[in-house]
């Protein structure tokens, strides 16, 4: 008695372990499967080699492994929803390919797809995914305002490699506008960027905080409120203040700038005149004000707007941030 007492925690533990059969896609006319997370998946070659980049098309026109494959299970390091994401769409019917098209589309299964098809090279299934991503951000965009931090990264990380700028470039602005708006954390985007080498976006990133540093102004030391930066790395905070010093002295020298040879009536070529100094660091937007104000200000002084214009096409906040 005591030792099948003892027996049964063990034989409940293997049982539990075993393997169990997907509900949807275990097809038993299935010639090869996969186990994933525990789960095991049935399918057919023809699905998963119909497009001829496929891996698996390369993976099962070799025979002396063929035979293996189509009765050993072939583990994957997938996660079964994702796993199970790729095989929907690749068996998915006409009616559910149309069904895509409406608004209440699963938005992260279309992810997933995506993901699984380039990792496992099926483009056109990739493409058809991202595809499908696009449409439902241009007429609606809220998802992108709305996902999680770790699904912009995917995102990201979809459609970097060229395969679909402009949802690229959307997932770049609504990160970047959800930054500015403080849902967003700095220091992860920071991160991201410096681990994928995207300048553009760190610069960005830098310039909407450092147009809204009171986040950075929390404690309190004997009644003042002082900064603190400990949620960035060292280096990053360095960028951060050197960014803002460099662009409030970049408006000042050109506030005191004084165009040398300029005729135009009772100004003599003074940009101080054009706009006040301020605190802002919307460089770029006070230049184009200035650009106006030059335009209409006493008789139109064109060197003071070619001088502005010289200005606004050599700027860059990677010059002020990443140095």
């Amino acid at each position: 008695m005591n030792a099948t007492a003892a027996d049964e925690p063990q034989a409940s533990k293997r049982l539990a372990n075993q393997p169990v059969k997907d509900k949807e896609y275990f097809l038993e006319d299935g010639d090869c499967v996969f186990i994933v997370e525990g789960t095991l998946f049935k399918l057919h070659k023809w699905s998963l080699c119909r497009d001829p980049e496929s891996m698996f098309h390369g993976m099962f026109s070799l025979p002396q492994i063929t035979s293996a494959l189509s009765m050993d299970p072939i583990p994957l390091s997938d996660t079964a929803d994702d796993f199970r994401a790729l095989c929907w769409a690749l068996y998915a019917l006409p009616c559910e390919i149309q069904d895509q098209n409406d608004s209440g589309t699963d938005i992260s299964r279309l992810v997933a797809v995506a993901n699984m098809s380039h990792k496992y090279s099926l483009p056109q299934f990739e493409k058809w995914a991202l595809g499908m991503i696009w449409q439902h951000f241009q007429p609606r965009g809220d998802y992108l305002n709305d996902c999680s931090q770790n699904m912009l990264d995917t995102m990201y990380d979809l459609t970097a490699d060229g395969k679909h700028e402009g949802l690229c470039s959307l997932v770049k602005a609504k990160w970047l506008s959800r930054l500015k708006s403080g849902e967003l954390q700095l220091r992860h985007a920071l991160d991201f960027g410096e681990a994928h080498n995207m300048r553009q976006f760190l610069a960005d990133a830098y310039y909407q905080q450092a147009l809204d540093m009171k986040s950075f102004m929390p404690k309190l030391v004997n009644g003042s409120e002082v900064a603190d930066f400990s949620t960035l790395t060292r280096a990053q905070a360095d960028r951060l203040i050197y960014g803002c010093c460099s662009l409030r002295m970049f408006w000042e020298t050109f506030c005191n700038t004084v165009l040398p040879g300029c005729l135009a009536y009772d100004h003599n070529g003074n940009m101080n005149e054009l706009t006040d100094i301020g605190n802002s660091l919307n460089v770029v937007e006070r230049l184009q004000l200035a650009k106006g104000s030059a335009a209409n200000y006493y008789y139109n002084c064109g060197c003071r707007r070619d001088y502005i214009d010289l200005l606004i096409s050599g700027f860059a906040l990677e010059n002020h941030f990443l140095l």
